[in-house]
């Protein structure tokens, strides 16, 4: 609406004689016009002009003059930072994302992880780099940020399928998790995982620990995975511009809880390839695909308990989570219901029917990040 209205503002100003500005000579009025200009456009500009001034709390106080029939001006391009951008996206800096991570909790050596959307913010002056500052400035040296850098879409045993030689390289292997995780995994302090399911990169004091023997580990996200630590390292874990359909921590309350339908019965067998360019065989166990799983039955559980904080970064909601308590949650609710994040309970005899794991069926489940 702000947008829109100083649109028609200053379209009107366009069609308004030059002599009806502020500081302008007065001229005779007359019931129809005030110095010469139609009353009933200048009635307009005035509606149009306190709409905005109303509904826009950056713009600067309106500058009136005494005749009731002259317009008020807005001095919106004075405005050294306006928070529209032409197309109508609201603008975010790296201020305004230290500022939303500090009203939600967040400060010096915290462990922050994040699935993220960059577009979904709207427009980020600097872009993914700036997104990313403001997070490190956030936690401070002590601190680590972290993100998802998973080198394929859709399902990891689906991956395995499609490619003859399925392989994973640390450093060349792009992430498929948007453009943020992509300039992370870039910077040259950044750690990323030898996971070849769903590697993690951290840039901070614990970044380390979290790539530490993860191409040993046997399941995707289990207590020893990256994905585990976040938790016993109490970490925030947030959505930004995102939502509960790619929560891979759901994935570890799963294993945790030892659900029936988590895993294949066989194991992948990828080679991956470290930083300094050796080989490993990374043997793990595969989450199964194709069941849709609803996560978003969490949400009231954290509601409910009081374990769950909204913001906004831009255009983009931001819901955060502390790891350990979404874990601790999410198992004792799978534990209580096994099938408590399915979508269809169905599946759940199906997979012990068929020795869970040999379930295939054409519905594709929601893809986690």
């Amino acid at each position: 609406m702000p947008l829109a209205a100083t649109r028609i503002a200053y379209s009107l100003r366009n069609h308004l004689p030059s002599h009806t500005l502020v500081g302008a000579p007065a001229r005779r009025s007359s019931a129809r016009s005030v110095g010469g200009c139609p009353y009933r456009l200048l009635k307009l500009y005035n509606l149009v002009g306190a709409i905005t001034t109303r509904t826009t709390s950056r713009f600067r106080p309106p500058i009136t003059t005494p005749d009731k029939g002259l317009r008020t001006i807005l001095r919106t391009s004075t405005l050294p930072n306006p928070p529209y951008t032409p197309d109508g996206k609201t603008r975010v800096t790296k201020s305004d994302i230290i500022e939303g991570l500090r009203g939600l909790g967040i400060g010096s050596g915290d462990t922050v992880f994040f699935h993220n959307s960059l577009s979904s913010m709207g427009y980020v002056e600097g872009g993914a780099e700036t997104v990313i500052d403001g997070f490190l400035d956030t936690v401070g040296p002590k601190g680590t940020v972290a993100v998802s850098t998973c080198h394929f879409n859709g399902w990891h045993y689906e991956y395995v399928l499609r490619n003859e030689k399925p392989s994973f390289d640390v450093v060349n292997s792009p992430s498929r998790m948007g453009r943020i995780t992509e300039v992370l995994r870039h910077r040259p302090d950044a750690i990323r995982c030898l996971d070849s399911s769903n590697a993690m990169c951290a840039i901070g004091h614990h970044a380390a620990y979290l790539a530490e023997n993860s191409v040993d580990c046997f399941t995707p996200c289990g207590r020893d995975t990256a994905w585990g630590k976040l938790g016993e390292l109490e970490a925030h874990y947030l959505f930004l511009g995102t939502g509960w359909p790619n929560c891979t921590m759901m994935h570890a309350c799963e294993e945790y809880a030892h659900a029936p339908y988590t895993f294949m019965d066989a194991p992948s067998r990828l080679e991956v390839r470290d930083a300094d360019g050796k080989t490993h065989i990374h043997v793990q166990k595969v989450h199964t695909p194709n069941i849709p799983r609803s996560y978003v039955n969490m949400e009231p559980v954290m509601q409910e308990r009081e374990l769950i904080q909204y913001g906004k970064f831009g255009d983009a909601k931001v819901t955060r989570m502390g790891a350990r308590e979404l874990i601790e949650e999410g198992t004792r609710c799978i534990l209580d219901d096994p099938g408590f994040l399915l979508r269809d309970r169905g599946f759940l005899e199906r997979c012990r029917d068929n020795q869970r794991g040999l379930i295939r069926e054409k519905d594709r489940g929601e893809r986690d990040v």
